[in-house]
């Protein structure tokens, strides 16, 4: 619930900060950048009191541990390389799209991945839940604890962000011409690859949260830092070549599969799970859930007339089936149960309420 209401308060503070920046005659980049800065600091010093007064471990204690701040000082710098890795590869496209394109297929670029920052910021508050519960599975030795939590991490993750991405889409087009009105080219093709990568990344985040609770990371930090920086040779290649530019984000999608692969490779040995099992308990579910959900959707958008009609049928639609499909195919025996009983619970608590 705190993180549900701190996103809540980041959301509705950011809101605020565009409001702002009509009434005061500042640099607007200026002022925006600073007001950004301020609300991340105001959200963190929330969190610290929290803590503070939650958690008798967050207090500061002078200790000094060899040992323990070079295991500490391993674990932040391969992680810092596997960031890095991240942010080389983003900005490194963004270069390489600007050289051989120009900025008008940049701010394509740029609108795709906003829009998809806003998907994503969804599933990721979802995620923030379970990860917790992930480490401490591990932590306390129970590792088929762990290996369910992560299946159903992953394919819970997927179907939100599947429920919410269907819609776009199908209707991309009709929704960036009502956000923009003149959209660059490539943007609807750009951000359809990109939402695609997104839905594979959505599943790997168990993988790394197992990772970093095991906190041998040096050897998967290495590896899967490499391969996603091979992102930029190989797109450059097929831009030396003549490739339109969304073979970048075709190489990202790829590459991210192949990375997902090594993800399961090499933790196999750290917590003991097979990567049969991983295809078996969420990419086999969540195949039968897209191709069963979609097929309708398709059809929806395929026979009913007028944009607007069009856009909320796709939109009520791929909730519908997304949702049915989702659990009558996607889950469990016992993740059937726990969802009834969840929702069971809500409505008597909203009835009770009223």
């Amino acid at each position: 619930s705190v993180y549900a209401y701190m996103a809540i308060l980041d959301v509705v503070l950011k809101l605020v900060i565009v409001f702002l920046l009509i009434y005061f005659p500042a640099d607007k980049l200026i002022l925006y950048a600073v007001l950004i800065v301020c609300v991340q600091l105001l959200v963190q010093g929330i969190y610290l009191i929290y803590c503070h007064r939650h958690f008798e471990e967050t207090r500061y204690v002078h200790i000094r541990n060899k040992s323990l701040f070079k295991e500490m000082t391993s674990f932040a710098g391969w992680s810092l390389f596997g960031n890095l890795s991240a942010i080389l590869y983003t900005q490194g496209l963004n270069m390489l799209l600007n050289v051989f394109f120009g900025p008008v297929v940049n701010a394509a670029r740029g609108i795709a991945v906003q829009v998809q920052g806003i998907i994503l910021q969804f599933v990721a508050n979802f995620q923030t839940a379970l990860n917790p519960q992930i480490t401490k599975t591990y932590a306390q030795n129970d590792l088929a604890a762990m290996h369910t939590l992560m299946y159903r991490s992953a394919r819970f993750s997927f179907y939100l962000l599947f429920l919410i991405s269907l819609p776009v889409l199908f209707e991309a087009d009709f929704v960036l011409q009502l956000w923009l009105v003149t959209v660059p080219e490539y943007t609807t093709t750009f951000l359809r690859i990109i939402i695609c990568t997104s839905l594979i990344y959505t599943m790997a985040n168990p993988l790394v949260i197992a990772n970093q609770a095991t906190g041998k990371v040096k050897k998967y930090q290495a590896v899967c830092g490499s391969i996603l920086l091979m992102i930029l040779p190989v797109s450059y290649v097929f831009l030396k070549m003549g490739f339109p530019p969304y073979v970048v984000f075709v190489v990202h999608f790829f590459i991210e599969g192949i990375t997902q692969l090594a993800r399961m490779i090499m933790l196999r040995p750290l917590i003991g799970i097979r990567v049969r099992d991983y295809f078996v308990n969420i990419y086999a579910r969540v195949a039968v859930v897209v191709v069963c959900a979609i097929i309708p959707v398709f059809a929806i958008y395929h026979f009913v007339d007028g944009k607007w009609l069009q856009l909320l049928a796709v939109g009520v639609g791929s909730v519908v089936f997304v949702s049915l499909f989702s659990y009558t195919l996607g889950m469990s025996t016992a993740e059937r149960t726990f969802v009834r009983t969840s929702i069971i619970k809500v409505l008597h608590k909203a009835v009770g309420h009223d």
